[in-house]
């Protein structure tokens, strides 16, 4: 599918010599009929460092961390849905994918500031780029915002919205994936969770000597055996990068790195407070705002039982879906049937009563 593609430069304000970048993607064979058709801008928020199965099962190891580009096959197959629907009264104008400033291509851009940085980037502050994205973009009258959000992207997304009065948040709604929060009632969980993760990052392989060895390895190995290719092309592509290393035994040796490296990684699984924190947002903003829930059928990172307690009725969430044969990693492993239950979900929310009382900036 053939996209316009452009890219902005976000400065980030809580770290201000870091940057963000984001892309936009348009279809131009796509344009809403002012008549009859409403048309929707989305903002995609990746995951943070690796969350992705549970260290008991030993299946996984946090070795990969996603960036924006892992939203694109997903977001590929959502404009080619909604565009092939054509009795649908919604049109996607545009969707946006942002980079946390210490992943992907950003993770580059910022490489000696990361480096000399004695501060780690945390889920906070890919929440204020995300607000500042939110806030740059241009609605329309007649159009929606909807924010999408992946595992930790899903903590940051309801954390952007603390950047601005709730009387004025300028997103129509939240659809949350797979969303990285906890109760504070579990907070042993988490932290024995969170110490076990922090050592197998740093126990974790980093570097390749080539792509191809980097690709081999990756398609031979869970979770990334199991990704939709599209998505491990674009991981091989934007998530790693060459750097130059000592070699004990000769001259330095270039090689493909990851760009967020295990040492931000495993610094981020101890934000305990930042998963509490979403929570207890997330109970400000459901009872105004539409916040959807989207889970994996297979429980492989998130048990089920931290699942319920997020959804618990106090919460107001507006609606709870299920996505069969996929777990945590719905966007690396299964981007159409992500796509097609976000096209559901869209088409069949956006003209209840409580989107009218949003109000945008």
């Amino acid at each position: 599918m053939n996209l316009e593609v452009s890219e902005v430069v976000l400065q980030s304000q809580t770290l201000p010599s870091l940057y963000s970048l984001a892309k936009c993607y348009k279809d131009p064979d796509s344009t809403p009929d002012q008549s009859s058709q409403r048309s929707i801008t989305l903002i995609f928020a990746h995951a943070l460092g690796y969350s992705v199965s549970r260290v008991a099962s030993r299946s996984f190891s946090p070795d990969v961390r996603p960036d924006k580009e892992h939203w694109e096959p997903t977001l590929c197959d959502l404009l080619k849905i909604a565009r092939d629907q054509k009795d649908s009264y919604l049109v996607i104008k545009e969707a946006w994918c942002v980079d946390c400033q210490d992943h992907g291509s950003s993770a580059v851009a910022n490489i000696e500031h990361l480096r000399k940085s004695k501060h780690f980037v945390s889920c906070y502050d890919y929440a204020e780029v995300i607000y500042s994205l939110l806030s740059r973009v241009c609605i329309d009258a007649d159009s929606y915002l909807v924010l999408v959000g992946h595992s930790a992207g899903a903590a940051a997304s309801i954390l952007s919205t603390t950047f601005s009065p709730s009387s004025k948040l300028p997103i129509h709604a939240l659809i949350l994936v797979e969303p990285a929060m906890i109760s504070p009632s579990l907070s042993d969980f988490a932290e024995q969770f969170a110490e076990k993760m922090a050592k197998l990052s740093l126990s974790q392989r980093d570097t390749w000597r080539s792509i191809e060895e980097a690709r081999y390895w990756m398609l031979r190995r869970p979770p990334t055996m199991s990704w939709d290719p599209r998505v491990l092309e674009r991981h091989l592509c934007f998530g790693l990068h060459e750097v130059t290393v000592d070699n004990q035994t000769g001259p330095s040796v270039t090689v493909q790195a990851l760009a967020c490296t295990k040492e931000a990684q495993a610094t981020a699984y101890h934000e305990r407070h930042i998963q509490f924190e979403a929570l207890e947002q997330l109970d400000k903003i459901a009872t105004t705002l539409p916040v959807h829930m989207l889970f994996g059928e297979r429980n492989d990172y998130i048990p089920r039982f931290v699942q319920d307690a997020m959804c618990e009725p106090k919460r107001k969430i507006a609606s709870v879906t299920r996505i069969p044969q996929v777990g945590h990693l719905a966007v690396q492993e299964k981007p159409y049937q992500l796509a097609q239950t976000l096209f559901k979900l869209l088409q069949s929310s956006l003209d209840v009563d409580s989107y009218q009382k949003s109000v945008k900036l």
